[in-house]
């Protein structure tokens, strides 16, 4: 609930009063009592003592000894009522004075020192009291509008973007938004009828400020900066986001093998090898700003804009995978291939391992940086005949033969 403002003021004594207007503006020239369009309220005059309480309230020193109360008529007894009337120099209680209750004036009965701070803790008068909002009230006929602060708090300042390559994030610091308020004043004139009033009641004024939200801060993101995206409130004055570089690195490129059967062991070897890779892509982050709102949801204007900022994390490994040829490819992480080999010495430009023969396979290959993002595949089928040798000749026999030529 926004803050509101409670109007209080003396009861007119004299017996003809009807009723009171209140007028308001947001500057201080309400000299004219015919400006009808200030009139925010009418209240109806109390006809009898009408008991009104305030707290807290900061006495206003006349002398060293005399301070006053911003009311007259102090009730401390009626209709068998008692109304307590507390002070309190610097916090702590005080009993050492008189109260003169028809001028409102507290005399001490020591002087006060000039930087101490009075104050009335509790205390009632004879008075009318209002709010200045549309909440009913007995006697209050209401024209608004509301008095609020409309005012948006001033945009964040000094906003940063700092890079931590190591956990792929970023850092947006700034500066504590600063809070602006309104200022309203207010008189009051009393009338008898609608010809006769009295004159306008001094000026007073309320500096009215809302309090920022719970999370004050709204920060949003935007590619192009023109389409803006709210990604976060915050109760601090920083946000971290993570994940920045998302773009894969490039594939594995020269992929080729050689293959060598080993008859003797009805097996192969297979080497794989390829290009050495190329630099990891670099990634650009988004465009950030940074509003604050108060407990009442008015937003400020947006900061200055951060970013965007050039992020690049770097190869981690290369990993294989391979599996038996059935005209698909291997997956990066399903359960259709194996994970032969993490490789994360990337001056390694060679994979060598042995294969029993007669099969075909598929090896897949990929780049992965220290985000996690990962390359397009790269792969290669590999066909490895039947490396066993025939059978050794068994049943040999000879024999002689005489061959007789004619």
């Amino acid at each position: 609930m926004p803050n509101r403002v409670r109007l209080t003021w003396d009861r007119n004594q004299d017996v003809e009063t009807e009723h009171y207007r209140v007028f308001r503006d947001e500057q201080p020239n309400l000299d004219n009592r015919n400006n009808r369009d200030k009139v925010v309220m009418i209240v109806d005059h109390p006809k009898h003592v009408s008991p009104v309480t305030i707290r807290k309230e900061i006495l206003q020193r006349e002398t060293e000894k005399t301070y006053s109360l911003a009311h007259t008529q102090i009730l401390i007894e009626h209709n068998n009522t008692s109304y307590p009337f507390k002070i309190a120099i610097d916090d702590i209680d005080s009993v050492d004075f008189t109260l003169d209750r028809e001028h409102g004036k507290v005399i001490f009965d020591y002087p006060v020192s000039e930087t101490s701070t009075v104050v009335a803790l509790e205390y009632t008068f004879d008075g009318v009291q209002a709010w200045d909002y549309d909440v009913e009230e007995e006697g209050k006929k209401y024209y608004g509008p509301e008095a609020k602060d409309t005012t948006p708090p001033s945009p964040p300042q000094n906003v940063t973007l700092e890079r931590d390559v190591g956990e792929n994030r970023i850092i947006i610091r700034w500066q504590a938004a600063e809070l602006n308020g309104k200022r309203l004043y207010y008189r009051i004139d009393a009338a008898i009828d609608e010809q006769r009033y009295s004159k306008l009641g001094d000026l007073r004024s309320v500096f009215l400020r809302e309090a920022l939200a719970d999370r004050p801060y709204v920060v949003e993101r935007s590619e192009d900066g023109v389409r803006w995206t709210e990604i976060a409130k915050t109760k601090t004055n920083e946000f971290f986001e993570y994940s920045i570089d998302r773009k894969a690195p490039p594939a594995i490129r020269g992929l080729d093998y050689n293959l060598i059967l080993q008859p003797s062991q009805s097996q192969a070897i297979v080497e794989l090898s390829w290009s050495a890779l190329l630099e990891d892509n670099s990634s650009s982050t988004s465009m950030y700003r940074i509003r604050a709102r108060n407990k009442v949801g008015i937003v400020s204007d947006p900061s200055a804009v951060v970013g965007p900022v050039e992020m690049k994390v770097g190869i981690e490994k290369v990993i294989i995978r391979r599996k038996t040829d059935d005209g698909t490819i291997p997956s990066y992480a399903g359960n259709d291939a194996t994970t032969i080999s993490v490789i994360t010495d990337l001056s390694q430009l060679t994979f060598t391992e042995t294969v029993g023969d007669n099969t075909k396979l598929v090896y897949g290959l990929w780049v992965v940086d220290k985000a996690g993002n990962y390359s397009p595949i790269s792969f290669v089928q590999v066909t490895v005949r039947d490396a066993t040798p025939p059978a050794t000749p068994t049943g040999i026999q000879t024999n002689e033969f005489h061959i007789v030529s004619g």
